[in-house]
């Protein structure tokens, strides 16, 4: 639960890091963007119940996304997902929207341009890869299917089934396994 919540990995044993590994399901306990849309959530309510209005609470969610970054020392799912919610946010403070395709874009060059390099880590290729291919199925998607209870359902699957595919050549390149299981146990993880 601790790696969960915080991305603190250290309380897990060598064998359970391998086997999350092979199984495929290793990013469940790396701190990524359904982490930093959690803590900018909770950020935001506390605030706005505290009457703080949205001006207030944005930018100080943003300085909190920020610091959170900076604290558990970024990564590179840490700083695409912090960078996009605060993308979101500046431009909600000036009343203005853009679409998700955007916000990665964004991500992406900010991170290119303070680091060059970033270009080579596996991380940056997992974190835009998966969010790639969350996006890309998000629009393939469409209208949901009949009857509306099934939307939710089908939604994962298709996501889980695209993360898969797009990260299976990632995921044979640089650590030279894929696993036909990740697709199942994510379902499941997630």
């Amino acid at each position: 639960a601790t790696a969960i919540l915080i991305g603190d990995r250290a309380s897990l044993s060598p064998e359970v890091e391998r086997r999350l590994q092979e199984a495929g399901t290793y990013h469940v306990v790396a701190i990524s963007g359904g982490n930093i849309a959690l803590l900018a959530s909770a950020v935001l309510a506390a605030l706005w119940a505290a009457g703080i209005r949205f001006e207030g609470a944005a930018l100080t969610a943003m300085a909190v996304l920020v610091a959170h970054a900076w604290v558990i020392g970024g990564g590179a799912s840490v700083v695409r997902a912090t960078v996009m919610a605060v993308v979101y946010l500046a431009l909600r403070l000036i009343d203005q929207r853009t679409s998700p395709v955007h916000a990665v874009a964004v991500g992406a060059t900010v991170m290119l341009l303070a680091q060059p390099l970033e270009v080579v880590d596996a991380g940056f290729w997992l974190t835009f890869g998966a969010t790639g291919a969350l996006l890309a199925a998000a629009t393939r998607l469409g209208r949901p299917p009949r009857p509306r209870w099934w939307h939710a359902p089908a939604a994962i699957c298709l996501g889980s089934l695209a993360v898969e595919l797009v990260l299976a050549p990632v995921s044979a390149l640089v650590f030279e396994r894929v696993t036909l299981a990740g697709l199942g146990l994510n379902l499941v993880a997630v």
